[in-house]
Parts: C-alpha cells; structure tokens; sequence
C-alpha cells in the first residue's frame, strides 16, 4: 500500500529506504530502533532469487532516490533458500522468543522466592501466636491476606 499511496494509485514494485523503514516499524511496532536497523540494513546484501544472485539495493531511480524491490525481499531460491531479509526477521524472532522465555523464567523465580517468604513468615506467625496477635489488630492495619481463625 505504501508503494502505491506514493505513486498516484500505481506500483512500481519499489520503495524508498525511508518509506521501507516506516513500512517495516509499522509491522514490526515494538521493536527497537536497532532492530529495526539491523532488518534495514540487510536489504544490502546479496540476496537469492533463482537464477544466480542479485542485489536488492541500491536502485536508483531517475530522480536519483534510492529504491529498494521490495517484492524480492520476501523471495527464496531455487533450492528454498530465504534471503537476508527474512533471514533477519527469523533470526530476531528467534532471539526475542529466547529473551522472553528467559524473562519469563526470572519472573517465575521471583514469584516463587516471594512465596516461600510469604510462606516461611505465615509458619513463624502460627508457630508463635502470630494468628491471635493479628486477630487482634484492627482490620486494614494487619500485613498480608486475612486468614480464618483457628
């Protein structure tokens, strides 16, 4: 859409660097300005498309704009190879699955360290009267959850 809200309704097939970078932001919405970067800049590179190999970029157009075939971006070769674009989205994917799992992890961890505290404190309450001690403390005063009483 992009290529043809530029182009009074038609496509040529291209975009400039700075409307693929919007095009790829927009489809990409959280990730970072390097990563952002890093897919940007791969559109560089040789790239595969079937009968030998080719470059993306540059392609100059006439008003000496640099343009990008954006249709290639997303083409393999003959024996299925992705180019370096798609390379790079895969291999981002596969480190912010890595990332997310990781944190997710931490998370869990944390969870789980706060529960046996929570846990460890509520056995040293019942083990020393702390039940009554809190039975008798008035109400949005006492820590932690209301327990029945005993």
């Amino acid at each position: 859409q992009a290529d043809s809200d530029s182009n009074s309704g038609k496509f040529t097939e291209t975009l400039s660097l700075v409307q693929l970078e919007e095009v790829v932001h927009a489809h990409f919405p959280v990730k970072g300005k390097m990563r952002i970067a890093a897919m940007i800049e791969s559109v560089n590179e040789e790239h595969p498309t079937g009968n030998g190999r080719q470059r993306i970029l540059p392609v100059k157009t006439w008003g000496g704009k640099v343009t990008v075939k954006y249709e290639l971006l997303y083409k393999e070769d003959i024996n299925f190879d992705q180019g370096p674009f798609l390379e790079a989205v895969r291999d981002q994917y596969l480190q912010e699955r890595t990332e997310f799992l990781i944190e997710v992890e931490r998370q869990l961890q944390v969870l789980h360290r706060v529960k046996e505290e929570e846990e460890n404190r509520l056995f040293v309450a019942a083990n020393t009267g702390g039940w009554k001690q809190r039975e008798k403390a008035p109400k949005g005063n006492a820590p932690g959850p209301n327990f029945p009483h005993e």
